[in-house]
């Protein structure tokens, strides 16, 4: 008896993914067999995302297609990738909303169990945008901002933004096509600075076919 005590004393549970702990289903002192629920552990680098889709969509919504995920309450960069993976059109009788399922693999936000989040599903439809990088934008009190180059100096303008990717921005207001767009800003850069071209921190901007 007092072996058994010493071997069961050091005996561990391992869980094959790794994640967080979302609800433990035994306590201490309870007796467990081979086939009991233990605990169920969230795999945070697995996620899957559930939502409605308005039905005028149905012809649309593809499986394979492209969301982006962006959490309620962080900002416009918290956004992640994912790949539309079950389209569900049974509906019911009154609603006939899709239910569309998506799955992320290694989402680049904290993403947990119950999350209120908003989906944007990319449908494939093309359409002429003007797209700059991510890095460019400059988020201030009074809105959203990118610096560009006029007359050699730098200039911060308000842009409207459209579709936001993990990389890309749309803008849908306050560029034109042939805009000098500071792409990797330095907190040195002001309203007014000089501004020397040629450098690899400057990139001219165009449009071209963005799909959402």
């Amino acid at each position: 008896m007092r072996q058994l005590k010493k071997e069961t004393s050091v005996i561990s549970i391992r869980s094959p993914i790794s994640g967080y702990v979302e609800k433990l289903s035994v306590k201490v002192g309870d007796a467990i067999k081979e086939a009991n629920l233990v605990a169920m552990i969230i795999d945070r680098d697995n996620v899957v995302v559930e939502y409605l889709l308005p039905g005028k969509y149905s012809v649309a919504a593809k499986l394979g297609q492209k969301v982006i995920v962006k959490r309620i309450t962080g900002s416009e960069k918290e956004t992640t990738m994912g790949t539309v993976t079950k389209v569900d059109r049974s509906g019911t009788r009154y609603v006939r909303d899709l239910h569309v399922t998506a799955s992320l693999s290694k989402p680049k936000i904290p993403l947990q169990a119950g999350l209120i989040v908003s989906v944007t599903q990319i449908l494939g439809d093309d359409v002429k945008a003007l797209v700059i990088p991510a890095t460019s934008i400059v988020s201030t009190k009074s809105g959203t901002k990118v610096f560009t180059i006029k007359n050699g100096r730098a200039k911060l303008v308000p842009i409207t933004t459209g579709i936001h990717t993990e990389n890309e921005v749309q803008v849908v207001e306050g560029l034109m096509p042939d805009a000098l767009v500071i792409t990797q800003r330095s907190k040195d850069i002001k309203n007014g600075t000089l501004i020397v071209l040629p450098t690899p921190e400057w990139k001219v901007i165009g449009s071209r076919h963005f799909s959402q």
